[in-house]
């Protein structure tokens, strides 16, 4: 049985990763978090696109909204604009730079992730904000908490920022997660901000100091916001429609509304 282990371990280790990293890798001298999306398509089974010929540009400082039904390829957009994976054909530029050029670390410290399922890892509140980057100051872990609007609930735990979790953070409720996610992004400090919003299964008080964090987080930066809630798209500057892996539509909340096309049906069914 140990033999058979430490083969399957070596097995993994020699594994070719999905993502490789960049022969020449390089990465803007300045940035400001433009993202573009030239003519992408991709599939997790090359056979079946999910998303299909998609071209999007959002400009620094600016929110994107990208709202459709489920399964219309959102969540999908968002992990290829992380680099989860590569686009099957067409390009994606962050700040004119392709993707499949920027190094890893660096790419992963301009963006800034959050996600509807927050992770929590063993270790104290203050290791998992600082997400192991050592130079993450302590005093930089309490203003990230402070801005995420975290503090509170973290100084009523038994020894503040330094009270140890368990895996998962079952001790916390879903929105204390979603607000210490919102805290790690702060630490980072970076210029792109991709986030699937998730204030569904939390109480409305929480909500709202959820969505202050989130308004904060925002300020200034270049975000991606896959908009469960249309209350949510309706404050971006500018919202995608996208249905089947296409977009369909695409302008600001009143526009759209007076177009009577898909997202107005959207609107009308979330009242």
């Amino acid at each position: 049985l140990a033999m058979a282990s430490t083969e399957r371990i070596f097995e993994y280790m020699d594994l070719e990763p999905r993502i490789p990293e960049p022969k020449a890798s390089k990465a803007p001298a300045s940035m400001d978090g433009r993202l573009v999306f030239e003519g992408v398509t991709f599939g997790y089974d090359p056979d079946k696109p999910v998303l299909k010929d998609i071209s999007f540009e959002v400009r620094p400082a600016r929110t994107t909204a990208i709202v459709g039904a489920t399964g219309a390829g959102k969540t999908t957009a968002v992990n290829l604009a992380e680099r989860f994976y590569d686009p099957d054909q067409g390009a994606i530029l962050l700040d004119g730079t392709d993707l499949r050029q920027w190094p890893e670390k660096a790419l992963r410290q301009t963006v800034g992730l959050c996600l509807q399922d927050v992770f929590i890892f063993s270790g104290s509140i203050r290791e998992n904000i600082a997400l192991g980057r050592k130079h993450v100051a302590p005093e930089m872990v309490v203003q990230a908490a402070r801005t995420a609007n975290a503090c509170g609930f973290i100084e009523r735990l038994p020894k503040g920022f330094d009270t140890e979790m368990g895996e998962g953070g079952a001790s916390l409720s879903a929105g204390e997660r979603q607000l210490l996610s919102i805290a790690r992004a702060f630490a980072r400090d970076p210029e792109l901000i991709l986030l699937d919003e998730a204030t569904s299964y939390i109480d409305s008080e929480t909500e709202q100091r959820v969505q202050a964090a989130l308004a904060n987080l925002m300020r200034g930066r270049t975000a991606v916001v896959i908009a469960h809630r249309l209350s949510t798209a309706r404050t971006a500057d500018r919202i995608l429609v996208m249905h089947k892996g296409r977009i369909i539509e695409s302008g600001g909340h009143e526009v759209l509304v007076a177009r009577r096309g898909f997202y107005y049906r959207l609107h009308q069914v979330q009242g």
